[in-house]
């Protein structure tokens, strides 16, 4: 096959993006023969290469044309950016290749309509001349843009012979913005999709290039329908959306505005700090169960046997079987749920004389005594967990309902487990008795060496000898609150 052959309706590409997949795209582009001659990524972070960034290195192969150039070329910071590329260039003479480092600064600000694709986006700004300059040296006729999270300038995505093309996890114009696929369930969408369009000024607004779809199953999550479907099949659509450019094939559809939506990202700040594990849909009859008011939901949950059940805006049923919060502790959520119901009936149980366990409801006002504590411990470890610590002076210290019900699921969720008190003795046999004493300052609850680590003798009045070498506390460290020596 001549070199001539090979590159028959093949593209220049620079690739700008990210992620496994803009690596897969990348590699997939090459294997079809076309010319990457520049690769924009974002910087390492924690010393780690992001998969796009490393991949031009660890697999570089010769190229075929000596003129052949390779940038990695790093954007970070959307708001003043600065720019590093690294540059690398194949010398035939020396069948070899010569490295070039070069850290340039970006410190100009943009200016106009800021524009993302959550997976690629575009500003209206203006960078620094040496960085255009050293995109225009690579002489790109396509841009693609597999998985970009940064705003790339105008002039860069208008730049090349053929411009920009773009995916997006979402059949336009539904769902634009940073957070397609979760608004994709979130909606209750019965498909979902992804969109090859041509980049525009606009969010997300471009011309169509190509699209395809897929069944959203029952039980699918952000994570199960992108591996399923929109990160092979968005791999295979970017190689054949290249190619039908290169071909002079390619489809620009405008977008309408009817039915379109914008809907904003979806991250950690916006999230609950509970996540829920083991959901599956039910069928069949509804459930029977304790109602549970949750925020923002269209009607109550149910707390059953089996866990608890929320229902969708589509008003089905989703059984929840399993909590984990943030410290990593997971617990059924039948337990969870319905901890404060069986505690209720659980007072009522030993407190007859009451006619409403109500959060006011003081436990030992209400005529407890202290052979009552001990049942009530032991009916919750029985009925409601038996692996929570529970014991006696706990309830003298939660004598209300609430209160009581407070502890008892901060118990649950293992927040109440205090750090051992490690203390180091000093020994002294006296009077045929052994006796330890601390010999640290104590200090925000725990013991603690002095600071320069000196010491005083403590003596003994009686005889003068030295009973033990203690810690000396300086002043102000051991103040009010900060503990004693």
């Amino acid at each position: 096959m001549t070199y001539t052959h090979y590159y028959q309706n093949k593209l220049k590409l620079a690739i700008i993006g990210q992620s496994l997949f803009g690596q897969e795209v990348y590699s997939n582009l090459r294997k079809q023969g076309h010319k990457v001659v520049g690769v924009f990524t974002v910087p390492d972070k924690d010393g780690k290469a992001d998969p796009l960034g490393s991949i031009g290195i660890v697999n570089y192969q010769p190229p075929l044309d000596p003129s052949w150039y390779f940038f990695v070329i790093n954007i970070f910071q959307l708001g003043l950016m600065t720019l590093q590329f690294r540059f690398e260039t194949f010398d035939e003479e020396e069948g070899g290749r010569q490295k070039h480092r070069k850290d340039t600064p970006w410190r100009q600000r943009r200016t106009g309509r800021l524009c993302s694709s959550s997976h690629g986006g575009a500003s209206r700004g203006s960078p620094s001349r040496k960085v255009v300059d050293a995109y225009k040296a690579v002489g790109a006729e396509l841009n693609v843009m597999p998985f970009c999270s940064q705003f790339i300038p105008m002039n860069i995505i208008d730049n090349p012979k053929h411009g920009s093309i773009i995916y997006h996890p979402s059949i336009l114009p539904l769902h634009r913005g940073a957070s397609a696929i979760n608004w994709t369930l979130i909606h209750g969408d019965k498909k979902a999709g992804f969109t090859v369009f041509w980049a525009d000024d606009g969010l997300d607004t471009g011309p169509i290039l190509l699209q395809r779809e897929c069944a959203v199953e029952p039980n699918d999550t952000v994570d199960t329908l992108y591996n399923r479907f929109l990160f092979p099949e968005g791999i295979k659509a970017m190689v054949k959306s290249v190619q039908l450019i290169a071909d002079g094939k390619a489809p620009r559809v405008p977008q309408t505005e009817e039915g379109a939506s914008y809907e904003g990202i979806q991250k950690k700040s916006n999230a609950k700090p509970v996540t829920l594990y083991g959901s599956s849909m039910l069928g069949g009859s509804a459930p029977t169960g304790q109602a549970l008011e949750v925020e923002g939901a269209s009607q109550p949950g149910l707390v059953t046997k089996n866990g608890l059940v929320l229902y969708g805006t589509d008003g089905k049923p989703l059984l929840v079987k399993n909590l984990q919060f943030e410290d990593g502790k997971m617990i059924p959520a039948s337990k969870y749920f319905s901890a404060g119901e069986s505690s209720s009936n659980i007072w009522k149980g030993i407190l007859s004389n009451v006619a409403a366990i109500e959060d006011s409801t003081d436990f030992f006002k209400s005529g407890a005594a202290s052979m009552d504590v001990v049942r009530l411990v032991e009916e919750v470890k029985q009925k409601c967990s038996s692996e929570v610590q529970l014991q006696t002076e706990d309830v003298y210290m939660a004598t209300t309902f609430q209160d009581f019900i407070q502890m008892f699921v901060r118990k649950l969720r293992g927040e109440d487990q205090e750090e051992e008190l490690v203390i180091d003795y000093a020994t002294k046999d006296v009077n045929n008795m052994t006796v330890k004493m601390p010999y640290q300052c104590f200090i925000n609850g725990q013991f603690e060496d002095a600071e320069n680590g000196k010491v005083y003798d403590t003596i003994n009045p009686t005889d003068g000898s030295v009973i033990c070498k203690v810690s000396y506390c300086l002043s102000g460290r051991c103040g009010p609150g900060r503990g004693s020596c």
